[in-house]
Parts: C-alpha cells; structure tokens; sequence
C-alpha cells in the first residue's frame, strides 16, 4: 500500500472543513488542523483511485507535508506560526496535487476536470508562487494562465485533437508548478523515519542536517546506521554533494575506481582537485574505512581549493590536541587547521584520535560544523 493512504488510514481525524484560500500571511495551529483533516478527507475519497495511479515519487514528496503537519499538531505549541504557515502552505499545495493526480483517471478535457484545472490554478499561481519561482516565471505563468482561460472559454475555434493536446501540456505545467511548491516547503522540515535515530540521540542534529540536504540517506527506508564505519568512497561522494558540484567527470582517476563505479565521477573531481593528494601510490581503496586523519585532510584541502580564509581564526588552539602526534605527519596541519576551526572538536580530553575510523554519525557531524565554518 502507498506509503501516504497507509499513513492516512492509519488516523482518526474526520473533520470536513473547507480550507481557506492560502495567502502571504501566518496560519494558525487551527488553520493547520482544519486543512490536514479536510487533506485526510480527500485521501480517504479517493483512495481507490491513489491506490492505481499514485507513483512512488509522489507518494514521497506528498507524505512529507502530511508528517510535517502531523507533527507539528502532535506538539502543542512548539512550533512558531512561521512553521505552521510553511506546514500549511505545503499542505495546501499537496492537496492541489492530489486533486492534479486524479484528475489523470479521467479525461483532462471534460467539462468537469477543466473546471477543477480552472480552481487548481488559480491556488496554484498565487502570491506564494512569486516567492518560490521569482517575478519572472510567476508572470510567464499567470500569463499562460490566462491564456489557458481564454482557450478554455473558446474552444471551438481549435480541433479536438489541438484543444486536447495544449491542455494535455497545461497541466503538467500545473503539475511541475505545485511540485516545485510543495518541495520548497518540504525543504523547511526534515522528517525522518529512521528506527536507530531518536531525537535525544547526540548526532540527530547532524543526521537531520544531512538528511534534509541529500548529502546521504538511509542504510535502508527505515535506518541510518550511525554506527556504521564510512567508506572513502561514500565520504567523497557525500563532500561533492555538499560542494555542490553537479557536472563532474567520471575519469580512471585510480586503478581501483571503474568508471561505472557510482562514486566515479566523485573520486575524479576530487582527484583534479586537490583534494586526494594524500593518496600515495595508484590505488584509491574506495571501500576502506575513511579514518578521521584522511577526513580531515579532505576537509582542509577542499578549503583551500575555494579559498576559504582561515586567519581569522586562532590556530594556536591546536596547542591542546593532546595526540597530534600520533597522527601521519603530513596528516598534522589538517587536524589542526580542523580543530582550530571547529570543524573537529576532539574528545573530552583534548584527543582527536586520527587513527580512528569515522562512523556515518560522526561524519554527519563533521559535515554540519563545516557547512557552519564555510557558510556555503
């Protein structure tokens, strides 16, 4: 069963209640309770329908909302109106998607159906849409918006054939529009469904943090396996993303690293870049363990291949690394360049342990204090 009618039947709220008109203004915690129950309602009446033509790619980006919400209600006051409006918007848009998808059951040139494009668009271009997709594309919306209309209320003057395939193109032009607005919504919540990951753990800070920014996922749809040792492998593929480097080349950059290898194209840019020159010999070793001295020295050189200053920093705090030495040596100005940062903050007694190999939580952590540190 899909992940969202699983998750709504699971509930017990049956409230009908119309939600109002979504605007540029804070929603209340009853906004958001009226608006999730009238979701529910609608999930509910069409479930038949979802069960056949919901795709697994919809079925995740339109369950975000609907947790978010349900989350942010299970909390009492929690939450600030600004996070109930996110919620809200978001769950307004996904009921506009939802209406969207099945409408695909039927014929999208029907009287009915165009009807319901014409209401679907007009909560779909709001003002909300200017901030999500700027000034220019919300105009070149509402302006083919409105020739939509003027099609719609003169179609006999076109073929069947033309009126069917230029509202066939409307609406997933409608479509991609709520689904850039959903997903910019989602952005402001991170709903993990991790069993081993729980919110007084020491590393669900960081863990959220790279959840939410596709740096890496789960071992599975419901673990994250924090304690489970990074690869060199999965660490340079995991510092790409958060470089944001998206046109990489998937070059033999080592003897050990094939081309169709998913972290190819990582290795490479990363090769090119600086940023392996710790690497000795022609072998990479993806599926090592990555050890926090190796991490580090990632790290530093990556630093400096965007020319991140450091002198406003105290380099002297690395004065207190109390096992710097047992570090390689061309490891030891990384570690500290690390610690004198904040991208590292040792153990409690000033020990960094460079030896070590690096848990999926502990490089979590370390991802979220560099994204602090560069600000990028």
């Amino acid at each position: 069963m899909k992940k969202l009618i699983a998750f709504v039947l699971s509930l017990v709220l049956f409230v009908s209640a119309a939600p109002c008109a979504m605007a540029a203004q804070y929603h209340s915690y009853e906004d958001l309770q009226k608006l999730y129950d009238t979701v529910v309602n609608y999930v509910f009446k069409t479930e038949d329908t979802l069960k056949r033509i919901l795709t697994d790619e919809e079925d995740e980006f339109c369950a975000v909302p609907m947790l978010a919400a349900k989350e942010l209600l299970l909390s009492g006051e929690a939450y600030t109106d600004e996070d109930t409006t996110y919620a809200y918007n978001g769950l307004y848009d996904t009921l506009s998607m939802l209406i969207l998808i099945v409408q695909r059951d039927g014929s999208l040139t029907s009287d009915a159906t165009l009807n319901i494009l014409k209401a679907v668009s007009d909560t779909i271009y709001d003002e909300n849409y200017t901030v999500v997709a700027g000034e220019d594309a919300a105009k070149a919306a509402r302006e083919r918006k409105a020739q939509i209309m003027a099609l719609i209320s003169n179609r006999g003057n076109v073929t069947a054939d033309e009126f069917s395939a230029e509202i066939n193109k409307y609406y997933y032009e409608l479509y991609d529009a709520a689904k850039l607005k959903i997903n910019y919504c989602n952005s402001f919540f991170s709903v993990m469904e991790f069993t081993d990951v729980k919110k007084n753990d020491w590393f669900y800070d960081a863990i959220d943090y790279v959840y939410k920014n596709d740096l890496f996922k789960g071992t599975s749809k419901t673990t994250f396996s924090p304690n489970e040792l990074m690869t060199r492998a999965m660490f340079i593929t995991v510092l790409m993303r958060a470089a944001k480097v998206e046109d990489a080349a998937a070059d033999e950059a080592f003897s050990d690293v094939r081309t169709e290898e998913y972290f190819a194209a990582p290795v490479s840019w990363a090769k090119k870049n600086g940023i392996l020159d710790w690497v000795a010999g022609d072998t990479f070793e993806p599926h090592k363990p990555i050890t926090r001295e190796e991490m580090l020295a990632c790290m530093y050189a990556y630093a400096k291949s965007i020319n991140f200053d450091s002198s406003s920093y105290d380099m002297s705090l690395a004065d207190r690394i109390t096992d710097l030495e047992d570090a390689d040596e061309n490891f030891r100005e990384a570690l500290s360049w690390g610690f004198s940062v904040g991208v590292i903050t040792g153990y409690g007694d000033d020990s960094i342990k460079p030896k070590n190999t690096a848990t999926r939580a502990e490089v979590a952590q370390v991802f979220i204090n560099l994204k602090l540190v560069l600000g990028n």
